[in-house]
């Protein structure tokens, strides 16, 4: 039912799109480069790390996963009061408990989640607030990976430079919905925020994590395992037209 709604969804804004397309006749090609913050609120994950925290008897209790953040690029191309845009971005959280094992010693174990998206979308401008700058709406496709990594060290020899274990690599498509404010900073540079909802069409599974950090505590085949991605986040992004319009 969810692919059905976001499909629909995507066909306005689809419309939308082509009904102002071309309209005025100007073009432009644009260079697009910013910084997204994003609430992921991953459930598993932090039912995960709620479970680990009750068990390990840490001192510093892990935190939980919420927000991630990271850089994003892109290239769009402009025609009248629509435009496309084909993008990626990054993503990254991380939290850290501290306990003693049970030889006495200090340990420290690191837990992250981060990743990719790439997308390709249409936006069209719904309000104009004067002759550079209005309020759009737009939608974009996307795909994203979700990694997760883990390490326990001893916490006198933690290195902040070292690299985590990988422990699980997964791939999951998306429907995005936005809403950009752009503003003109003169006929060549927009700046543009842009809050969105990100719907996914299926759930992530972080057995891998729940095995590194749990062992079987936890049943592999435990429901809370399983959660579906959705989450809400904002671009802020710098637009450089490179032709102007």
């Amino acid at each position: 039912m969810k692919r059905f709604y976001a499909i629909i969804l995507f066909s306005l804004l689809f419309l939308s799109f082509f009904s102002v397309w071309g309209q005025s006749r100007r073009n432009g090609i644009s260079i697009q480069a910013g910084y997204q913050a994003k609430y992921l609120n991953p459930r598993s994950v932090n039912f995960i790390i709620g479970k680990y925290n009750s068990a390990a008897g840490l001192s510093t209790r892990m935190e939980e996963i919420s927000w991630a953040n990271g850089f994003s690029a892109g290239l769009g191309y402009h025609s009248g009061r629509a435009s496309f845009r084909l993008s990626g971005m990054l993503f990254d959280a991380q939290t850290y408990g501290i306990g003693t094992d049970a030889n006495g010693g200090s340990f420290r174990r690191d837990v992250r989640l981060n990743g990719s998206v790439i997308s390709a979308g249409i936006n069209s401008e719904l309000i104009k607030f004067y002759s550079e700058g209005g309020f759009n709406v737009g939608g974009s496709f996307d795909l994203s990976n979700f990694r997760t990594s883990s390490s326990q060290v001893a916490a006198a020899e933690y290195d902040e430079n070292a690299s985590l274990d990988p422990v699980s690599n997964a791939w999951a498509a998306s429907f995005t919905i936005l809403t950009p404010f752009r503003f003109g900073i003169g006929p060549v540079v927009k700046f543009s925020i842009e809050p969105y909802y990100q719907i996914f069409f299926g759930r992530l599974n972080y057995r891998q994590l729940n095995l590194e950090l749990n062992g079987s505590a936890v049943p592999a085949n435990s429901p809370e395992l399983a959660t579906e991605p959705d989450h809400f986040g904002v671009n802020a992004t710098l637009m450089i037209l490179l032709r102007r319009r």
